[in-house]
């Protein structure tokens, strides 16, 4: 799926992404990383903020012509930078009798996907939760088995643009305040299997 720079999805051209270096950015930010136990049992949390901030040439349109206007600018944070994350995990160790378990849950804030050459185009992703469950239990032979179960919430990507294009509203699952790109569905993954150690 193409967007362009209208922000009007269907464009009949190709889209080509490569990295650039484009000048300096802010960054900054701070984390924050717990953990407890109590007996067998214990949580784990962490958070982080992220600040960040470029300011990029753009290029526009001048309205009723093909010409682009000079000087337009545009600030955004950087690529694949979610300004919240956070993951918390309750957790169940018994290394006597050789268990291991853990419930894990994420959570990543929207974050820039993209960068379009076009003001006002660049695509977004949805913030997103997590949810994963692992368990272990080892033998004193050496074998051991575990279980491992991945997106118990079938969480899906939706990557979008910030702008609206009337244009895109006959299309299914558009929004009015912004433009749906593309959704993903990777659905949920179960393993169980057997290791040994030699």
């Amino acid at each position: 799926m193409f967007v362009t720079s209208d922000g009007k999805i269907g464009a009949g051209t190709d889209a080509y992404y490569m990295p650039d270096n484009l000048g300096n950015a802010k960054n900054m930010g701070f984390e924050i990383d717990v953990i407890k136990y109590i007996r067998h049992f214990g949580i784990k949390a962490n958070y982080t903020y992220t600040y960040s901030k470029i300011t990029t040439s753009k290029r526009e349109y001048k309205e009723g012509s093909a010409e682009y206007k000079s000087g337009v600018t545009q600030s955004r944070p950087l690529v694949n930078q979610a300004p919240h994350t956070a993951n918390i995990s309750l957790l169940y160790k018994d290394t006597e009798n050789g268990w291991n378990a853990q419930l894990a849950s994420s959570f990543t804030g929207a974050k820039l996907a993209l960068v379009s050459p076009f003001k006002d185009a660049d695509q977004w992703d949805k913030a997103m939760f997590g949810l994963d469950l692992s368990a272990e239990k080892q033998f004193k032979n050496g074998f051991s088995i575990f279980f491992k179960a991945n997106n118990l919430l079938d969480a899906k990507r939706e990557r979008y643009l910030k702008t609206v294009n009337e244009s895109n509203l006959e299309y299914e699952g558009q929004k009015s305040d912004k433009t749906i790109v593309g959704t993903y569905q990777y659905g949920r993954t179960f393993l169980l299997g057997v290791r040994y150690k030699l």
